[in-house]
């Protein structure tokens, strides 16, 4: 889980304040996006500029299209997964740190990032 704020599933326990971490998770997602937006500038310049047969240029315009794929099949689903179920958090309990002990309700807490997650890759359904 790209969520700093949270814990993870394996301890028994789901805790969150959902406000820094959605603060925290903007700050991903608009970095993450300048960072892909950059890259795409440079890509379509080595397009515009190279020679076909140029394997440098072609080295470089696959690492971007690598890049870029696996942003939006890996780090944006996570990314928006994480952001999904702080939503989800403040919307059901409010504001502030919120803990759960309760080893079943933690663990459902827990397991609905990874649901999120994969619903938001495109993946199909009864895969990882």
């Amino acid at each position: 889980m790209s969520d700093p704020q949270a814990t993870g599933s394996g301890d028994g326990l789901f805790a969150m304040d959902p406000d820094p971490t959605l603060r925290e998770l903007a700050r991903q997602l608009v970095e993450g996006q300048q960072r892909i937006a950059t890259l795409t500038r440079t890509a379509a310049e080595v397009r515009a500029t190279a020679a076909p047969d140029n394997a440098e240029a072609n080295k470089l315009l696959a690492e971007f299209d690598a890049t870029r794929y696996r942003w939006l099949t890996e780090a944006l689903p996570a990314l928006v997964a994480s952001i999904q179920l702080a939503l989800e958090v403040h919307d059901t309990f409010g504001p502030g740190m919120t803990s759960i002990s309760d080893p079943t309700e933690a663990a459902i807490w827990n397991n609905k990032w990874f649901v999120a997650e994969h619903e938001l890759s495109g993946r199909p359904r009864g895969t990882q």
